[in-house]
């Protein structure tokens, strides 16, 4: 279903609208999703169907979001898109049974970085569209699946100052016949067809950290970390070769001295990735979901919010230190 009409242009985004089954009583929270991809591939609706009935039948509403990717656009429209899709809710929310004081921003990979970045600017007039401007884009939480937290840590984590040096960057290479047969029309979709360095930050920044030292602060989470950013739980691999462990560790001591409610869990396994393709079966995908499901009931009820969200740290994998 289209949730937004772009000023000036004829271009609707899209949203799938998950809701809980009727004999469900609704917790009056929302969740608005924003998918992994790299900034330019994937859409909604792409292995996520099993993880949002989990949450409808928790009584949650689910708002899965296809915001626009490179090269249709850049960083800050991405980020634009999200806050749109926060505005729609906090707007017709209520029709769905949202309270407009419940909605929670989350995310995997890309998605994960977009959906902090958003979260930590709702009030910020370089990174808020001029059509949501007086909008309110707060969030009661966010939770961060393998996002990017830097981009600059980004950039030399995943070695993109090698291959801009050397002039290899690393080509997206379209799956197979067998790949595409599987898929079917999702193929082109999902945006599998295109070529091009996937995850490269220099087009999607404009430049590199030595060139545009403030592009690459403006888009990252950390630089916008201070008192009054909203609950965070972040979650993520040791062993992930995307988005650096380190960079996510410094994002989660950033939150902790400025007194935001945060919890970083770091499964031993997993890498970037692997949370979206998980098996039920397995015992860091099962705790991984029990903490966030943790998560959401806290963030229906202000007053435990921050005591819960603080007992999670004991709930199915050990936090960071």
């Amino acid at each position: 279903m289209p949730f937004w009409t772009l000023p000036d242009a004829d271009r609707h985004l899209l949203c799938d609208l998950w809701q809980p089954p009727r004999d469900v009583a609704q917790s009056g929270l929302a969740v608005v999703y924003l998918h992994g991809g790299a900034w330019s591939l994937l859409d909604k609706d792409f292995f996520t169907r099993r993880f949002f009935r989990h949450l409808a039948a928790q009584g949650h509403v689910v708002m899965d979001v296809a915001y626009r990717l490179y090269p249709e656009t850049d960083l800050l429209g991405m980020v634009g898109d999200a806050k749109r899709a926060i505005a729609w809710m906090k707007a017709q929310g209520p029709a769905y049974g949202v309270n407009p004081e419940r909605v929670v921003l989350a995310g995997g990979s890309a998605g994960g970085h977009l959906a902090l970045l958003a979260a930590y600017t709702p009030r910020d007039g370089a990174l808020t569209p001029d059509d949501v401007g007086a909008r309110d884009l707060s969030v009661r939480g966010v939770i961060s699946c393998y996002g990017p937290t830097d981009l600059r840590a980004y950039y030399e984590y995943t070695r993109q100052n090698i291959w801009g040096h050397l002039g290899q960057a690393t080509e997206a290479h379209p799956p197979g016949p067998l790949i595409r047969g599987l898929l079917g029309s999702s193929y082109e979709r999902l945006g599998l067809g295109k070529s091009g360095a996937v995850g490269a930050m220099e087009p999607l920044v404009v430049g590199t950290p030595e060139t545009v030292p403030d592009r690459y602060a403006l888009f990252s989470p950390s630089t916008h970390v201070q008192p009054g950013c909203p609950p965070t739980l972040l979650i993520q691999g040791k062993d992930d070769v995307i988005a650096s462990v380190n960079a996510t560790n410094l994002l989660y001591e950033q939150l902790e001295a400025s007194g935001v409610p945060a919890v970083n869990i770091v499964f031993p396994m997993p890498s970037t990735g692997s949370t979206s393709f998980c098996r039920a079966s397995h015992p860091q995908h099962t705790r991984c979901g029990i903490t966030k499901s943790a998560f959401w009931r806290s963030c229906c009820d202000v007053p435990i919010l921050t005591s819960r969200i603080r007992s999670l740290q004991c709930r199915g994998a050990r936090p960071v230190e």
